[in-house]
């Protein structure tokens, strides 16, 4: 199939295009061009053309009259979002073929607020927070500012392998080390009000994924705000961040941070502490108990 895209500069969400539509149609040329003829007669037509028919293979998302979006989220589509949108459980089982139906469908929602919807916000000129100092959908890090920077040092094929390798590797880290989690999570996340009647902390074993937390405050509709987790026989309280920085919702109390041992215990007057992080992210206890009355002195 012979596919059509615009010419002169590229961006992120065109090259992430043409990756997906490789994946899921047999794609023999790619033509960069703004030429209406060459786009008539294109058997695809992305991010060009003012044209949005997903039967007729045409996905552009300039023209007036777009006003398409990915299920439950507030940023428009850009064309990448599109053909992921319509096609992007086909696209994740060609890279995982082995995913079941309950995996595949976790993976479409969290793929696209993880990674998608960022490539959309940056297309449409949609910040990604508005209160954080670094923003990762402009930042000269972020798979845009990288993109952009080919158009100057490199070539669209070189974008287009970058955004299939970021992408690639991306779905590859929620298989291996994301879908473990989900049930285990989920679970903590329906039990939260057992463990504090705020319904803000949960209980978990092992490491927990910023992403797959931030997946799960999004279909619970809440805001959680720490973890408890046992590791080595000690119980630790961790702190969560605010979405996409560093800055905590709450920390640990001020007075406690960089203390340890006994010390610790006096100051904060709770048996058993065995240190709190300096930046106050992070507590650790000998038993859950002084943990849980350490989290809730934090939370007064």
């Amino acid at each position: 199939m012979n596919i059509v895209t615009h010419s002169n500069d590229f961006h992120a969400d065109d090259c992430l295009s043409t990756f997906f539509l490789k994946q899921i149609f047999d794609v023999t040329s790619v033509v960069r061009s703004r030429d209406e003829e060459v786009i008539k007669q294109a058997d695809i037509a992305y991010d060009v053309g003012g044209i949005y028919d997903k039967a007729a293979l045409r996905f552009d998302h300039h023209q007036l009259g777009f006003n398409e979006f990915f299920p439950n989220s507030t940023v428009p589509l850009s064309s990448a979002g599109v053909i992921y949108r319509d096609f992007g459980r086909e696209i994740l089982l060609k890279l995982q073929p082995d995913l079941t139906q309950e995996q595949l469908d976790f993976m479409y929602n969290f793929v696209y607020f993880q990674f998608v919807q960022a490539i959309d916000g940056n297309d449409n000129g949609v910040d990604a927070v508005e209160s954080a100092q670094i923003n990762y959908v402009t930042h000269t890090t972020s798979l845009p500012s990288r993109v952009h920077r080919c158009n100057h040092i490199s070539d669209f094929d070189a974008a287009v392998q970058m955004c299939t390798a970021d992408f690639t590797q991306f779905v590859s880290y929620i298989q291996k080390k994301v879908l473990p989690q989900v049930q285990l999570l989920k679970s903590a996340f329906e039990s939260r009000f057992l463990v504090h009647n705020s319904g803000r902390v949960i209980k978990f074993s092992g490491s927990v994924s910023a992403e797959l937390l931030n997946e799960f405050e999004r279909q619970f509709e809440t805001d959680i705000l720490f973890t408890v987790l046992e590791k080595d026989n000690q119980f630790r309280v961790v702190c969560v961040n605010q979405k996409d920085s560093f800055k905590l919702k709450q920390g640990l109390p001020e007075e406690w941070r960089g203390l340890r041992g006994e010390v610790l215990s006096q100051r904060s007057g709770i048996s058993g502490g065995v240190f709190v992080h300096k930046s106050g992210f992070m507590g650790v206890w000998e038993t859950e108990s002084s943990a849980m009355q350490a989290l809730e002195k934090a939370m007064q």
